[in-house]
């Protein structure tokens, strides 16, 4: 690796190698490395391909991944490239140019490494290699060498703890070449011209750090300077989770063994439709025609004056259905379509949940059964009939608690017996991988658009705190995917009855592990909430997650708090809100003094319509 001095010159190319965890990798793509280079050859810092491959897809698509590997067979070399997710492999031994250009045929990118003064040198355009990297005597010593002063070649480069001055003197040798374009990317990252490789040597690195000596990056918002080098990209803390399915140590798959094909039938599924330009245009059309979208963003000129704050709400109580659910359920049940599947499953709460699964499936000609706690069946009758009217089947479910937990537990059962031709449309970010992953992936049209809309609304500025309701926390994490990496604050407002993040242990509930309310036993207590679509024990993995690295906070509210919010916002705005995001009013009440003067951001997720029976019992003495 170079010099930490080495990003500050211009035209350096910077690779730092000998990764072995995702912590570093993200530390060095967001300082500023090009690439990223994983030993496979013996050495202190070898690395698993397995490991590597978790570690690889959390990069940007512009970083060079590298594998580095010395005098292996070049069938193995190939094996283990694939299996590791690289893009480019790294001979750093004696092979032939047989070997290399065997590898090269198969991997696509190839750098031969040879020591130098070298016999071997003379040869080293026989290899094909794309760079030829030009090490010390001693690789790995740290030592400083000279690699003499003839010209380089348009792929021969040096590697070593190369000073400034020597990288920009080799910088001005170099003739201007044509720009190379990576495996994978659509536009050129690189130019040959350009580049000196620094890989050997580096001093250790000092990661960024706040006041309170936590880490700040890759755990406390952006990389200090935007993320890297001006004009570079950045790697955000909402990138796809290991293959596994964590974030962190939150997430993962824990079903039963009849589950699992249908889990990864699933992943796979979505990772095409993803990844196909197809499928993404025709919900990007289904959510503009259909759904309404963009919702605006309203600034609340009363409420804000009153509170000493500058107030902004992300309408999606504007969408079709009255709520965000829409975004994941159009999405969810494309993908069921395109899979073959004729019938959607889906657990409802607050009713918003299985009211836009009986639209999709009323729309794309399937049939739907939503199960729904009896409790709620009960204070949620209107969705109910919605439901119903919409050609749903509805089942209320008498276990447990009788509200929304039970009937996830109901829906799971119902997909395991009838996975063939049934797709579990769950309704949160919560559950096995893939749906905490794919469902954010569903509302990050929240974040996107909510982003654009307050940089326009502000003079390219950021709103200095983003709040959400949090219960599964699928509004929350659509909206804070758009903020994240920013400066701007981040809180979820969680019921005083079931504030699993502030409140709860790491446990395993829905196939997830994360946070959770459970008692000295481990059994999981009932969560209460005045709002049926927060009545939840647990959260999703990536809320624990952004709660356990500081980059997010969860503050509980209580009911009385929420009614007193609901109240307020009608009267001031003219706005009846949904109980659910009332809990985010009711914070952003509550914090107000510690907010003054201050550009708050509320996802208001859903409108009152379905709550005005159940409040018009709470407050009959009240109005």
């Amino acid at each position: 690796m170079g010099s930490t001095d080495a990003g500050n010159v211009d035209g350096v190319f910077v690779k730092i190698c000998g990764i072995t965890n995702e912590e570093d990798a993200l530390l060095a793509v967001a300082l500023g490395a090009d690439a990223v280079g994983f030993v496979f050859a013996p050495s202190p810092r070898q690395i698993q391909p397995r490991v590597a491959y978790d570690i690889t897809r959390r990069l940007p698509p512009e970083v060079l991944t590298v594998g580095v590997f010395r005098d292996e067979l070049p069938e193995r070399v190939i094996e283990l490239c694939d299996k590791a997710g690289v893009k480019a492999a790294q001979l750093h031994g004696r092979e032939t140019p047989e070997t290399s250009q065997q590898v090269r045929k198969s991997v696509g990118y190839l750098i031969k490494a040879f020591a130098a003064g070298e016999t071997a040198l003379a040869r080293a355009d026989e290899h094909g290699a794309d760079v030829l990297l030009v090490d010390s005597p001693t690789p790995g010593s740290g030592q400083m060498f000279d690699v003499g002063g003839r010209r380089l070649d348009r792929r021969r480069e040096c590697a070593g703890p190369q000073g400034p001055e020597q990288a920009a003197r080799l910088h001005r040798q170099r003739p201007g070449r044509r720009p190379l374009v990576l495996p994978g990317s659509r536009r050129p990252a690189l130019r040959l011209g350009r580049r000196v490789a620094i890989a050997a040597g580096l001093p250790p690195v000092v990661t960024p750090t706040r006041l309170d000596g936590r880490p700040s990056w890759p755990h406390h918002g952006p990389a200090p300077g935007g993320g890297g080098r001006k004009g570079r990209f950045h790697v955000s803390l909402m990138a796809e989770p290991t293959a596994s399915g964590r974030f962190g140590e939150f997430g993962g798959r824990f079903v039963p063994e009849t589950l699992v094909p249908a889990c990864e039938e699933l992943e796979a599924a979505f990772r095409t439709a993803w990844a196909d330009d197809g499928f993404r245009t025709e919900l990007a059309d289904l959510l503009r025609d259909y759904a309404g979208r963009p919702s605006p963003v309203t600034e609340c000129h009363n409420l804000g004056r009153q509170l000493g704050i500058r107030l902004l709400l992300k309408r999606e109580d504007l969408n079709h259905t009255g709520s965000h659910k829409i975004n994941n359920v159009l999405g969810q049940a494309l993908l069921a379509k395109r899979m073959g599947k004729t019938r959607l499953v889906a657990e409802t709460g607050a009713g918003q949940h299985g009211v836009a699964s009986a639209t999709a499936a009323a729309l794309m000609g399937m049939t739907c059964k939503v199960y729904m706690g009896a409790v709620d069946v009960e204070r949620q009758a209107l969705n109910v009939f919605r439901m119903k009217l919409l050609g749903a089947e509805v089942e209320a479910v008498h276990s447990g608690s009788r509200t929304l937990k039970d009937a996830v537990n109901e829906a799971m059962r119902d997909w395991v017996a009838t996975v063939e031709s049934s797709h579990y449309c769950l309704g949160s970010v919560m559950g096995p991988h893939p749906y905490p992953w794919m469902v954010r992936e569903f509302h990050r049209v929240i974040g996107d658009e909510a982003r654009q809309q307050c940089r326009a609304r502000l003079g390219g500025a950021d709103p200095d705190v983003v709040v959400a309701c949090v219960g599964g926390g699928s509004n929350a994490i659509g909206i804070f995917s758009g903020f994240v990496d920013t400066a701007a604050e981040l809180v979820g407002a969680e019921p005083a009855g079931g504030a699993a993040v502030g409140r709860g242990v790491p446990g395993v509930v829905h196939g997830m592990k994360s946070y959770l309310m459970q008692d000295e036993h481990g059994q999981v207590e009932e969560a209460q909430s005045i709002s049926a679509g927060l009545d939840y024990p647990g959260v999703g993995p990536e809320h624990s997650y952004l709660g356990a690295i500081g980059r997010a906070r969860y503050e509980a509210v209580t009911d009385a708090e929420v009614i007193d919010a609901f109240q307020l916002l009608s009267r001031s705005e003219g706005i009846i809100p949904a109980l659910e995001p009332a809990h985010a009013i009711a914070w952003v009440v509550k914090a107000a003094a510690s907010l003054a003067g201050k550009t708050v951001l509320v996802n208001l997720s859903g409108r009152g319509d379905k709550d005005v029976g159940q409040m018009m019992d709470v407050l009959k003495d009240r109005l």
